[in-house]
């Protein structure tokens, strides 16, 4: 039942054309750039999503998810970057270059994933990293050298970076989510903010470029709804995500990449909701369904979230 609706945040953080729709995700970003240090520099996560990684490019294994799971911004031009994957299961590497290109991997020692970018160019570049199995999951290790020597296999040494570094540029900073196991009293709005169209495509009856989108977070009552918050995201006078008796999800999640806010992303033709991600990049609601808008695709530019303390 899913239609597709992007809203992005204006921060500097690479962005992701994901699947057949134009909206932007991105992933914990890491700034790289000449003579990085140190060298390899490793970073980590968890392999796998409910992705297809053959819808992305043919030549693509396995599957990720709809966050990418790291992304490099890339600061100038670099001749060659090694991108390399150590897990104790079967993962595959995808990576998206600026351009729209895809670079992917399967087994290049062992059981472990490699790419060797060339001559890059300063931007943003998406890596996901998968299981070959759908519904696994794996913890990997990954590194970025410039050096010929260093494996999958030998991944290890070298500096460690925060897992979700603040975004590069100045742009706003998501705040955190609320504590597990509770976002308030039920009724208090935890977040909110607005976000203004940019582009729309397919049939959405009063909004257009420039149409006013407003996006909440509350508190409910778990015992009564299972989940303990609930998001809402209105364009113009449609209720895009989080209408009728839709919207709720947990407050926080740790199976959630690091700065994401929220991630219902498991949606199925019996849900009420979309899928919807809101991450340090931007808040993406994804839907197809057939009803009376069709399918249809909003992108627009929105401010960081303002929280808003429990009363």
């Amino acid at each position: 039942m899913k239609r597709l609706v992007a809203i992005t945040a204006l921060v500097a953080l690479g962005g992701c054309c994901f699947g057949g729709g134009n909206f932007t995700v991105t992933g914990p970003t890491t700034s790289i750039g000449p003579g990085f240090a140190p060298d390899p520099m490793i970073l980590a996560g968890s392999a796998g999503g409910p992705t297809d990684a053959s819808t992305l490019s043919p030549t693509c294994r396995g599957h990720v998810g709809i966050i990418p799971s790291h992304t490099l911004q890339i600061t100038g031009p670099m001749p060659q970057l090694n991108v390399l994957v150590r897990a104790d299961q079967d993962t595959t590497l995808v990576v998206r270059q600026p351009d729209g290109t895809y670079v992917c991997n399967d087994d290049s020692d062992g059981l472990n994933p490699a790419v060797a970018l060339t001559n890059l160019a300063a931007g943003s570049y998406n890596v996901f990293v998968g299981t070959y199995a759908a519904g696994a999951s794996a913890s990997y290790t990954l590194g970025l050298t410039t050096n010929p020597s260093v494996t999958p296999s030998t991944l290890g040494a070298g500096g460690v970076v925060p897992p979700f570094p603040p975004p590069v540029g100045g742009g706003p900073t998501l705040p955190p989510p609320p504590p597990v196991g509770g976002g308030g009293t039920p009724g208090t709005v935890l977040r909110s903010g607005v976000a203004t169209v940019a582009l729309v495509s397919g049939n959405v009856p009063g909004v257009a470029a420039g149409t006013q989108c407003t996006y909440t977070q509350t508190a409910v009552d778990a015992a009564q709804y299972g989940f303990d918050c609930r998001w809402q995201v209105t364009c113009g006078s449609h209720v895009v995500y989080g209408e009728a008796e839709g919207g709720f999800n947990p407050c926080t999640d740790p199976s959630w990449p690091p700065g994401t806010l929220v991630a219902d992303v498991n949606t199925s033709g019996n849900d009420r909701d979309p899928s919807l991600v809101i991450n340090a990049g931007g808040l993406m609601v994804r839907d197809d369904a057939q009803g009376a808008r069709g399918e249809y695709q909003i992108t627009a530019t929105m401010a960081a979230p303002t929280p808003i303390p429990p009363g």
